[in-house]
C-alpha cells in the first residue's frame, strides 16, 4: 500500500513538470537517477544509464543506488557520479530528476529541488496496470520522454584488465574447460528449488555432456552449497563468491549453462547471453524472466502468484 501511494504522489508530480522532450538536449546539464533498488533490478535498468548519454552527451549523470550495487556502475562511462546514501543527495541544479525506484525521502527531496524536468516509475506502472511487461522494458518507458526516438534493452556490465585477470583466475581454479554454473540460493525459501533436484541436475550434467558444474552462492549460504555437493555422486567444485558483482559477471560469461532461481545471478546471466535456464517460484509473471534467446524459463503460474505465502501455506 505504502508503494501505491509513492507511486500516485510521484505521478501527480510528474503531470505538473514540463516533458523533457520539449526542452534542447543542450540544455539538460545535470541528470539525478534514483535506483533505490536490489542486484537484479539494477541490471534490467544498465541500458537507461547509456540512453541517457547518447541523447544527451554533454550531460553530468549522478545514480543514487544501494551500496551493494554500486560496483555495477563503478566503471560504466555513462555514470559521472555514484551516491550510496540518500542524505548525500544534491538536489542543486538538477535539471532531469528521474525515480526509476525511490523512497518517500527521495520523492520529498524532489519536490524541494524545483527540477526543470521530472520522470518516474509511478507514471508509467499507471499506464500499465492490468499489465506489468518486463522489468527492462518499465525501465525504458520511465525515460523514454527524454530519449525518444532512441531504443536500445540491453545494457552492459564494464570490467578493468585487473577484474578480467580475476575471472580468468577463479576460472583455472575450476580446473574445467567446459563449465555450467548453478545457483541454488534465493532471497526466501519460497524461491528455491529442492537440493536433491539440484544435485540430480550435477550427475546429469556430467553423465550426458562431461560438463562439470560450479555451485554458486556466498558464505552465508555455506550449508546449502555444501549438502548439493554431497547429495550429488559426481565431483563438482563450490565457488563461495567474496568477490565483486562484475568479477560475478565476468565468469557468468565464461560459463556454458547456467541454472538458478529468480534472483540477482539469474540476471546476470540473461546479460551474459550465455544459455540459460530460470527456476521461478511463487513471483510474478513475466517481469524478471530471462529476455536472451539462449534462455527458458520454468513457472508453475498459480492462480494466487504472486505470493509470499503470508496468509496460506
Amino acid at each position: 500500500m505504502n508503494e501505491k501511494i509513492l507511486y500516485a504522489l510521484n505521478a501527480v508530480f510528474s503531470w505538473l513538470w514540463t516533458k523533457p522532450n520539449k526542452s534542447n538536449p543542450d540544455f539538460i546539464k545535470n541528470i539525478l537517477v534514483i535506483k533505490w533498488d536490489e542486484i537484479g533490478d539494477m541490471v534490467s535498468a544498465l541500458h537507461v544509464f547509456d540512453l541517457l548519454k547518447k541523447k544527451f552527451p554533454n550531460s553530468k549523470i549522478t545514480v543514487v543506488c544501494k551500496p551493494f550495487v554500486s560496483t555495477l556502475l563503478t566503471n560504466n562511462p555513462n555514470v559521472d557520479v555514484i551516491v550510496t546514501d540518500l542524505a548525500g543527495i544534491s538536489t542543486k541544479k538538477i535539471d532531469l530528476w528521474i525515480e526509476l525506484r525511490g523512497t518517500f525521502i527521495t520523492f520529498l527531496k524532489s519536490i524541494f529541488s524545483f527540477p526543470k524536468h521530472r520522470l518516474d516509475r509511478g507514471s508509467v506502472r499507471f499506464k500499465q496496470r492490468g499489465f506489468q511487461p518486463h522489468e527492462v522494458e518499465t525501465n525504458y518507458n520511465i525515460i523514454k520522454p527524454a530519449v525518444e526516438p532512441l531504443m536500445l534493452l540491453n545494457g552492459e556490465i564494464y570490467l578493468t584488465n585487473e577484474e578480467n585477470l580475476r575471472v580468468n583466475e577463479l576460472i583455472d581454479g575450476f580446473n574445467a574447460e567446459d563449465f555450467a554454473i548453478i545457483h541454488p540460493g534465493g532471497r526466501s525459501n519460497l524461491r528455491r528449488w529442492r537440493s536433491q533436484n539440484f544435485a540430480e541436475l550435477i550427475d546429469y550434467l556430467w553423465k550426458n555432456y562431461q560438463l562439470k558444474t560450479v555451485i554458486l552462492g556466498t558464505k552465508d549460504e555455506r550449508n546449502l552449497l555444501n549438502e548439493i555437493n554431497e547429495l550429488s555422486r559426481n565431483s563438482s567444485v563450490i565457488w563461495e563468491t567474496n568477490d565483486s558483482l562484475v568479477v560475478l559477471f565476468g565468469v557468468l560469461k565464461k560459463a556454458h549453462l547456467f541454472v538458478g532461481n529468480e534472483s540477482g545471478p539469474l540476471q546476470f546471466a540473461d546479460l551474459a547471453n550465455i544459455p540459460t535456464v530460470g527456476l521461478f517460484g511463487p513471483g510474478v509473471e513475466r517481469v524478471f524472466y530471462p529476455r536472451n534467446e539462449k534462455s527458458r524459463v520454468i513457472h508453475h503460474i498459480l492462480a494466487c502468484n504472486p505470493c509470499d505465502q503470508i496468509t496460506c501455506i
